[in-house]
């Protein structure tokens, strides 16, 4: 059975790699990109179960990346931001600087429904 992956997209290259081991460390297997452009890319050949993104990012941010993506090929997606969610967003969201704990229970219990 194929363990569950996460794809990480967060422009803050130490944001990436803490949240790569922290991931990878839990049990998952991880893939980060540093922009919604090089996640586009990933999506296919590495099929996450869950998109963990930065909400702002340069030219295209966290929610143009969730539409690009497409329902056909839409991981569950979870966003993160120091700012609050905007109006109406119904997606799982984390404050940064993130609860681990909160991060941990957010993952595992989408890669449960995925599964």
């Amino acid at each position: 059975m194929r363990r569950p992956r996460i794809l990480i997209v967060d422009d803050d290259r130490n944001a990436r790699d803490a949240l790569r081991e922290l991931l990878a460390d839990a049990g998952w297997e991880v893939e980060t990109a540093s922009s919604a452009c090089e996640a586009l890319a990933l999506v296919d050949r590495f099929a996450p179960s869950v998109l963990l993104t930065d909400w702002r990012m340069p030219k295209i941010d966290g929610r143009q990346l969730a539409e690009a993506i497409g329902k056909e090929r839409a991981p569950e997606v979870v966003f993160m931001s120091a700012w609050p969610p905007p109006s109406g967003e119904q997606r799982p969201w984390l404050a940064k600087p993130l609860d681990v704990g909160a991060l941990l229970t957010t993952i595992g219990h989408l890669v449960a429904l995925r599964a």
